[in-house]
């Protein structure tokens, strides 16, 4: 099954749902993280990246729109290994992690389609 831009979009949302949770969750249990606030605004860009690539004409701008969201996945997904967590976070940080890697492995799938279209 493939994934459309519309899917990948909602699954971006959703990702940026869980992860201002995990924010709040953190700093309501007394925990300071601040780069996992740095990770919830570079989600937010990232978002706004699927829906900006959604609404383009040419698929080339999607191209160009999805390439910046994929490098963008790349550095919250290496941010989020290197953050320190105790051990009460670590299984919503570790599905964090695999839903970066997800919407990062089906952002390059879309790339592919689009470039196996020209």
């Amino acid at each position: 099954m493939e994934i459309t831009l519309s899917e990948l979009s909602y699954k971006a949302y959703v990702y940026l749902f869980d992860l201002k949770y995990f924010a709040k969750t953190v700093k309501d249990a007394g925990y300071e993280e601040n780069d996992i606030y740095n990770i919830v605004k570079d989600a937010e860009i990232l978002y706004k990246h699927f829906l900006n690539a959604g609404v383009q004409k040419t698929e080339v701008d999607q191209y160009n729109i999805l390439s910046e969201a994929f490098k963008l996945s790349e550095t919250i997904l290496n941010d989020l290994k290197i953050i320190c967590c105790t051990d009460k976070f670590i299984n919503e940080k570790t599905d964090l992690v695999v839903e970066t890697f997800a919407i990062k492995e089906k952002t390059e799938v879309v790339m592919n389609r689009i470039l196996k279209n020209k």
